[in-house]
């Protein structure tokens, strides 16, 4: 199958020399760098294919290294696994999480704005063929309720104004707020339902 454009946009801002350093460096600027002259270990994340393509991971290397030199190592790991991460480990990178989940044999499942990630992690280490991603973010969805809103209110809404309404559940117009017009979820619904189908033909109903 053909990658989606929302796809191909992802891959594109990945490629590019400038997006990605651009963002770091303004993200460092916010929250400061390492501890002085110190460098440091980078865990960073791609969508779950991807991550397994070593010329996308190497890529996001150069991207990171283009905008610090503080970073000794970049390790990059497939998006769901961060989740477990982030459930297990403490500030401190210590093991506090749920034996069952540092032990056991689970599913992560990304839910992201341009893909969904999928995978199945066995004691941590993500099972390799079970690796997915899929093009149903939730930017899929927003287009047809763009759609709906436009046609609702007439007048032009961008991207970011749906998603803050889809957050809100409201929208501004002339500086009032206006309810949602009704059966607005629905491409919310529908997108949900077709992550849902890929979600058992690839796991069962585990």
């Amino acid at each position: 199958l053909a990658p989606s454009p929302l796809s191909l946009l992802a891959q594109e801002r990945l490629a590019d020399p400038t997006f990605i350093p651009a963002l770091l460096a303004g993200a460092l600027g916010r929250f400061g760098a390492l501890n002085g002259a110190a460098r440091g270990f980078c865990v960073t994340g791609l969508p779950a294919s991807w991550a397994a393509d070593p010329a996308k991971a190497r890529m996001l290397g150069e991207r990171l290294r283009a905008a610090t030199d503080s970073y000794a190592r970049i390790r990059v790991i497939p998006e769901p696994l961060g989740l477990l991460y982030s459930v297990l480990l403490d500030n401190h990178g210590q093991l506090v999480g749920d034996p069952a989940l540092q032990t056991g044999r689970v599913a992560a499942l990304d839910l992201g704005h341009h893909t969904d990630d999928v995978a199945i992690l066995d004691r941590c280490r993500p099972v390799p063929s079970s690796l997915a991603t899929y093009q149903l973010g939730t930017a899929r969805a927003l287009q047809p309720i763009r759609a709906l809103l436009t046609a609702t209110f007439e007048r032009d809404f961008t991207l970011y104004e749906v998603d803050q309404a889809v957050r809100a559940g409201f929208v501004v117009v002339a500086g009032e707020r206006k309810a949602l017009p009704p059966h607005w979820d629905r491409p919310l619904l529908e997108n949900g339902a077709a992550l849902a189908t890929r979600l058992v033909e690839a796991l069962g109903r585990g």
